[in-house]
């Protein structure tokens, strides 16, 4: 199995804060009353060359500048991640009644629950079979493994949100998987690479023909962002500076690869600020 790491693209943001204006005969607010409003998080996959993966979240946080953390969801929640690609979101946390203020960091913290699939190419590769510790041997033929924690399991994800009385916080956090898992001989090993998804409305789309899985990136020559195609070859990138052009590039994996399948750039995309860039499918063959 091929597994391909890339550091992806973070974009720059503006909160907007908005303040009621005083009225004269209004009796202003005081001072030690807090605003509330709504916060939510929401999850997203960068995927990779595996089958499937399951994280424990147990808990998560969001740091107030002037409160400090405060607990949006503390109740176990389980996220199947690789079925989070081309647009899929899953709510990890919501708090329709939050402290206002500028928020500047989201905290996951995460169980030791967390299950990775690989299929049977890539289990013989590592020479793990049904006789190998702690993996179960699925009826296609794939391999279920416990994975090991590398690293804190409490992640933070740095955002730029503000609530108001006004204003909510919707924050995408995007799992990296390809950046979030390593393979130690017969040990897979997990640490959580999680970036917010700043500008969700800008980004490319596309569908990948003569091959069963391949891998995605976009390039602008200075930062690249990488996905995999899902089951059906469909792929979706977010969070693409707007009004530059990038190179699309496909690359075979080693998961149904097809005999004739290379390699393939196209070039000069120009993406479009507020815009998914919609291309014509991508024949590799």
């Amino acid at each position: 199995m091929k597994n391909l790491k890339f550091i992806p693209a973070l974009l720059l943001a503006v909160a907007f804060t908005f303040t009621a204006c005083e009225k004269d005969n209004e009796v202003s607010p005081s001072s030690n009353e807090t605003e509330e409003s709504g916060f939510t998080a929401r999850m997203t996959d960068s995927p990779a060359d595996y089958d499937a993966l399951t994280v424990q979240v147990l808990r998560v946080e969001a740091y107030n500048d002037q409160e400090g953390w405060i607990i949006i969801n503390n109740e176990t929640n389980y996220v199947s991640v690789l079925e989070l690609t081309n647009g899929t979101e899953t709510t990890i946390a919501s708090d329709t009644d939050i402290e206002a203020g500028a928020y500047t960091k989201l905290k996951v913290v995460f169980g030791n629950d967390n299950h990775l699939t690989i299929n049977a190419n890539a289990a013989a590769d590592a020479g793990i079979n049904s006789s190998t510790a702690n993996v179960q041997a699925n009826a296609d033929g794939s391999f279920t493994l416990d994975l090991e924690w590398e690293g804190p399991q409490s992640i933070e994800v740095e955002i730029d949100e503000e609530v108001s009385s006004e204003s909510s916080a919707n924050v995408l956090i995007d799992f990296n998987v390809a950046q979030s898992i390593r393979q130690d001989a017969q040990t897979y090993i997990i640490s959580p690479f999680m970036t917010e998804i700043k500008n969700e409305t800008t980004g490319v789309k596309g569908q990948v023909e003569g091959q069963l899985s391949a891998a995605i990136l976009a390039t602008n020559g200075q930062d690249t962002v990488s996905t995999y195609t899902d089951a059906n070859g469909q792929f979706l990138i977010r969070g693409l500076n707007g009004n530059e052009d990038y190179d699309i590039i496909i690359m075979p994996t080693t998961d149904g690869v097809a005999e004739n399948a290379e390699e393939h750039t196209i070039e000069s995309v120009l993406i479009t600020e507020g815009e998914i860039k919609t291309l014509n499918t991508i024949n590799i063959l």
